[in-house]
């Protein structure tokens, strides 16, 4: 889902196969920017095709970093995020939110319809699903039957007021960043796009970031 008065500019996702989800990820995109501008144009050319793996090359450059660099002791998960794909060192007064789930064993990495959105729109991209009855090789049991969109989350931060169970239930509400100083946080801008690429003069935009991961929003003025 994607509020109004909420959005995420960066998304940083901790896989135990992250140059896997990276690739799956670049290739879902690649593929969407490829239908639209076909829906556009009617065609495309080697430059216009080259062009658009550049532009969403760039774009998941810039708006999602998965850490390869990683240390594990116990039940602590440590890794570094560069202050240069956050734009600035990390604060305080960003709006977070942060979502934890299980890894399929296969190629998964569903940004979009981890916190109840669209799961149809990445059927194939290392999140672990979740299923009404018993587990499966590849998905949670005792989720709730008649409901495909169910969040396949297990654990998430909420602001304060907020209950795990109100966000994952059956009603799906937005669900608000959370802000560690406890300021106010101001809309997202949106994003922009990674570029636009021109054939004969039809433009055509690269694909924009499902909306199902959030990471730091706007700070507080």
């Amino acid at each position: 889902y994607k509020r109004q008065d909420s959005g995420w500019e960066k998304a940083v996702v901790l896989t135990p196969r992250p140059y896997e989800a990276r690739e799956a990820l670049r290739k879902h995109w690649r593929q969407a920017a490829l239908d639209a501008y076909e829906k556009k144009s009617g065609g495309i050319g080697g430059k216009v095709e080259a062009e658009l793996n550049a532009a969403v090359e760039q774009e998941l450059e810039a708006r999602v970093f998965f850490p390869t660099i990683i240390q594990v002791s116990g039940r602590t998960v440590m890794f570094t995020v560069p202050d240069r794909f956050l734009g600035a060192h990390a604060s305080a007064d960003w709006g977070y939110g942060v979502a934890v789930t299980g890894a399929t064993l296969e190629r998964r990495v569903s940004l979009g319809g981890m916190f109840g959105g669209d799961t149809t729109a990445n059927p194939q991209l290392m999140a672990m699903g979740i299923m009404a009855g018993e587990p499966y090789s590849d998905r949670f049991g005792g989720g709730r039957k008649g409901d495909p969109s169910q969040s396949p989350v297990v654990d998430l931060l909420v602001a304060p007021g907020t209950t795990q169970e109100e966000v994952l239930g059956a009603t799906k509400p937005a669900w608000d960043l959370v802000v560690p100083s406890g300021k106010s946080v101001v809309p997202a801008a949106v994003a922009p796009d990674a570029g636009t690429v021109e054939d004969a003069g039809v433009p055509v935009d690269a694909p924009a970031v499902d909306a199902g991961a959030v990471g730091p929003s706007s700070p507080a003025p």
